[in-house]
């Protein structure tokens, strides 16, 4: 994994502070300060915060449910997963556009996975498509 992912995590995670909600928002470091393979977290602007607070609902559900997993749930700050809202191949989200692919990351004991949550469209529920390493087909 590249350091400077590890870096953007590690300050990330100091970065935490809790809402009324009982979400924890994240302060996210400044991708300015990373040279290498920061993703770009500027997807989250693509939604409203409705519909960030579902998205992270249903994979936090996927991660606690199905998975067993008692971990935070972060925007990715991998550049490539984020690479799929550019990508015209989306691998596992073929068919989906990029306003209804969510992504986020999860710790898995000592790695870090992807969930790649789709909706139908605007207004449709998330639901977890895809959890791995890399949404690209035959990777």
């Amino acid at each position: 994994m590249h350091r400077e992912i590890w870096e953007v995590r590690i300050s990330r995670e100091r970065g935490e502070s809790g809402t009324a909600d009982g979400y924890v928002l994240a302060i996210e470091p400044n991708a300015n300060n990373y040279a290498f393979g920061v993703g770009d977290n500027r997807y989250m602007e693509r939604f409203d915060r409705e519909e960030i607070k579902e998205a992270f609902q249903a994979a936090e559900q996927y991660v606690k449910e199905t998975l067993m997993l008692d971990s935070p749930l972060y925007a990715c700050a991998d550049s490539r997963m984020t690479a799929i809202y550019e990508d015209e191949d989306k691998g596992v989200a073929d068919g989906y556009d990029a306003d209804s692919l969510f992504l986020c990351e999860y710790l898995d004991g000592e790695t870090w996975r992807y969930l790649i949550l789709a909706r139908e469209e605007k207004g449709v529920a998330w639901s977890v498509l895809y959890c791995g390493d890399t949404y690209q087909s035959g990777l």
